[in-house]
C-alpha cells in the first residue's frame, strides 16, 4: 500500500507542463491519500474495534483505540517520505539525491523558506519530503479520530438496539419513520396545508417564532435533513447533560450525515453556504465538503452548530406523539 501508485504518480507528473506538475502531483496524492483513509478505516472497524469487546476493555476505549491504531499504522506512515521522495524525484537513491525541481517547491506543504537558507542541499531535500509527510500525516489524523468517532457510533447503536425503552425499540435508524412522517402529515392543520413550507428550509431567518399554542407543534412536515439532525440532537443530550455538546458528540453526527448523503452547502445556513462557496473557490485543493471536514475546520464549526441546533428547535415543535416514537425515551429539563 505504501508504494501503490508512486511510480505511476512520478510518470504522470513527469508527461505534465512544469505549470501543471503541481496540480498533477497533487490529485496523484488525493488518489493515494483516499486509499490510505479506506484502509486506516477498515484498520479501526474491522481489526481494532472488535478487540474491545474480546479483551473486555471498559476504561478508555477510545483513547486505547487511538493509541493501538497509532502502533498498527506506524509502519505505513514510516513509508511516507519514501512515497513522496519517489513521487517527485523518480528514484530513491541516485547520482545525485539532493537535487530537487524547482517546481516542487511551490507544493501544498511545502516549506517556502528553506530554498532561501543557508542549508545543505541534501538538508533543503530532506526538509521538503518530511513537510509533505507531515501534512499527509496531519490530514490521515483528523480522519482517524473521525473514523473512531463513528465506530463507537455504531457500536453504540447496535448496542442499544436491543433495549427496550418505554415499551417501544429505539430506532437504530436516523432517518424519520415512515409512519411518524405520515403522522405529521395527518396532524398538519387544513390552513398550514395550503400554504407548505419549502421541504428544506435552510434559508430562512435564524430566529423561529415560538409556538403560542399546542396546534402549531405540526404546522408542516420537517425535512428530512432536520428531522435526522434533530432526532439525533436530542438523543445526545439525552447522554450528555450540559447545555453545550462536547465537540465528540457533534462529530459523531456529521459522521453519520456524511454517511448518509446529505450535502453540506445546500443544507448549511445561508450566510455559511455563501462563505463556503467562497472558501472553496479560493482553496479549490482543500475544498470544504462534507460536514466531517467542517465541524473540524476553525472556520465553519460554528455554522455547523447552529445549523444543527436550529434542526433541533424545528424537531422539538413537532407534535410531541412523533417525538416520543422517534427519540425513544424523554429527554431530560436542561
Amino acid at each position: 500500500m505504501i508504494w501503490n501508485g508512486c511510480a505511476n504518480a512520478h510518470q504522470a507528473i513527469s508527461m505534465a507542463g512544469n505549470e501543471d506538475k503541481p496540480r498533477v502531483f497533487a490529485e496523484q496524492v488525493d488518489l493515494w491519500r483516499d486509499r490510505l483513509i479506506g484502509l486506516q478505516e477498515a484498520l479501526i472497524i474491522d481489526r481494532l474495534l472488535p478487540l474491545i469487546t474480546k479483551y473486555r476493555i471498559s476504561s478508555n476505549e477510545q483513547i486505547w483505540l487511538f493509541q493501538a491504531c497509532h502502533e498498527s499504522w506506524r509502519p505505513v506512515s514510516d513509508g511516507y517520505v519514501d512515497w513522496f521522495t519517489v513521487a517527485i524525484r523518480g528514484e530513491l537513491y541516485g547520482a545525485a539525491p539532493w537535487l530537487i525541481p524547482e517546481w516542487a517547491w511551490r507544493l501544498r506543504g511545502a516549506p517556502r523558506d528553506v530554498v532561501r537558507l543557508d542549508v545543505a542541499p541534501s538538508g533543503k531535500a530532506s526538509s521538503l519530503f518530511h513537510s509533505l509527510a507531515g501534512t499527509l500525516q496531519r490530514d490521515l489524523m483528523m480522519h482517524r479520530k473521525e473514523a473512531i468517532a463513528k465506530a463507537f457510533l455504531a457500536g453504540k447503536a447496535r448496542g442499544s438496539s436491543t433495549e427496550d425503552r418505554g415499551g417501544e425499540r429505539l430506532q437504530t435508524q436516523t432517518n424519520l419513520a415512515p409512519q411518524a412522517k405520515e403522522e405529521v402529515r395527518v396532524k398538519t392543520p387544513a390552513s398550514a396545508a395550503s400554504h407548505p413550507r419549502p421541504a428544506n428550509d435552510n434559508n430562512s431567518d435564524q430566529r423561529d417564532p415560538i409556538p403560542d399554542s399546542g396546534a402549531r407543534h405540526s404546522s408542516a412536515p420537517l425535512s428530512e435533513f432536520d428531522a435526522t439532525v434533530g432526532k439525533l440532537m436530542v438523543e445526545a443530550r439525552t447522554m450528555c447533560l450540559p447545555k453545550h455538546l462536547p465537540k465528540t458528540e457533534i462529530l459523531k453526527i456529521a459522521a453519520l450525515l456524511d454517511d448518509k448523503g446529505f450535502p453540506l452547502r445546500t443544507n448549511l445556513e445561508r450566510e455559511a453556504a455563501r462563505t463556503n462557496a467562497e472558501y472553496n473557490q479560493r482553496h479549490p485543493m482543500s475544498a470544504i465538503k462534507n460536514w466531517r471536514t467542517a465541524t473540524a475546520h476553525p472556520l465553519f464549526r460554528r455554522a455547523v452548530r447552529k445549523r444543527f441546533s436550529r434542526a433541533e428547535e424545528k424537531y422539538k415543535k413537532m407534535a410531541p406523539s412523533v417525538i416520543a416514537s422517534s427519540a425513544g425515551t424523554p429527554r431530560p429539563t436542561i
